[in-house]
Order: C-alpha cells, then sequence, then structure tokens
C-alpha cells in the first residue's frame, strides 16, 4: 500500500511520514526534504527554490516524474509533499491523507524547525503558498490544488501530538491493506 501525505508546509506531513515509514519498514521520499536539500547546496533558501520553479516548467515536471517513478517502483512507500496526490492520482493502491493546521500552529512549528523568528516565517510561507498556487494553476490548469475532495482522509493536526496522528494514519493504513 502506497501512503500519500499532503497538506501546506508546517502540518506534520515529513515527521509523520518519517515516523510511518520507519514502524512499517518501507521506503520514504520527501518532496519538501529533497528541495530544502537542493536549498542547502545552492546556499539558498526554500523560497528561492520555489521562485525559481515559476521561471522554469521542467523543474515541476521533473519534481512529478520522480515522484511518479518512486511509487510505480515500490508498492509499499510513504510520499510526503503539498502536491504529491497529484503524482498519485493514477497509481494503484494508494490511500491519500491529508494533514491541515491552523496558521499559527504551522508558523511555531515551522520557525522551530528551522530556527527562526515567526514574522519571518509568515512571510516566506506566504510567498511560497502563492507562488506554488501560481505553479498548480498555470502548469497543470489546477485551481482547487489544495481541496479536500483530492484526499481520501483529512486531519486537522493544531491540537494533536504527532504520537496520535501516527496512531490514526497506522490504523487508516491497516484498514486498507486489508480491503
Amino acid at each position: 500500500m502506497r501512503l500519500i501525505i499532503g497538506g501546506v508546509g508546517g502540518t506534520g506531513k515529513s515527521t509523520l511520514a518519517w515516523k510511518v515509514s520507519t514502524y512499517l519498514s518501507i521506503p520514504h521520499l520527501s518532496v519538501g526534504g529533497a528541495l530544502r536539500k537542493i536549498a542547502t547546496q545552492e546556499r539558498t533558501s526554500l523560497a528561492e527554490i520555489e521562485q525559481r520553479a515559476l521561471l522554469n516548467p521542467e523543474f515541476d515536471l521533473r519534481v512529478d516524474g520522480t515522484v511518479r517513478e518512486f511509487l510505480f517502483h515500490h508498492p509499499d512507500c510513504v510520499v510526503d509533499g503539498w502536491f504529491a496526490w497529484y503524482s498519485a492520482r493514477e497509481v494503484a493502491n494508494t490511500i491519500k491523507l491529508k494533514l491541515t493546521c491552523n496558521e499559527n500552529a504551522r508558523l511555531i512549528r515551522l520557525a522551530n524547525r528551522e530556527g527562526r523568528e515567526i514574522s519571518e516565517i509568515r512571510l516566506e510561507t506566504a510567498e511560497r503558498e502563492k507562488a506554488l498556487e501560481t505553479r498548480f494553476v498555470d502548469r497543470y490548469h489546477i485551481t482547487d490544488w489544495n481541496h479536500d475532495r483530492h484526499y481520501d482522509r483529512v486531519i486537522d493536526t493544531s491540537y494533536m501530538n504527532p504520537d496520535a496522528v501516527f496512531t490514526d494514519t497506522i490504523r487508516l493504513y491497516h484498514a486498507h491493506s486489508i480491503d
């Protein structure tokens, strides 16, 4: 069974994906992790990488292709990314889970992860989300890229600890694996 974990930054996608991958001993691909690695290697910000992607349509096509290839080669895996549901839309045996979270909790999580001020994170996150929305509309003609209808289940992580989200997700995974 393939588990796709979507949602905007700071909802807990990578944390959950890592926990599930470790627990089930299955491969994990983090789209955001890959982008953060590129940003670190190029000594720039994630927002700058996102801005470059706005100018180069090949960037998104490569990312989408990488996710699809990973999914096709791994019948049991976890992928986390804002737009990963799109790459998985034609892949069998897939559960699409969306994590949501209120903005304040998201910003605190992101600021803690990156060791930066919330005010910086707020501005950068707004820019990233606007850039992503623009790319999704321009490249894929999808205006509702973050709508719940693209997912099998939605979990609001605002007031849940990561262990509770993990437990719910493992139950969901096992329930779908039995079908």
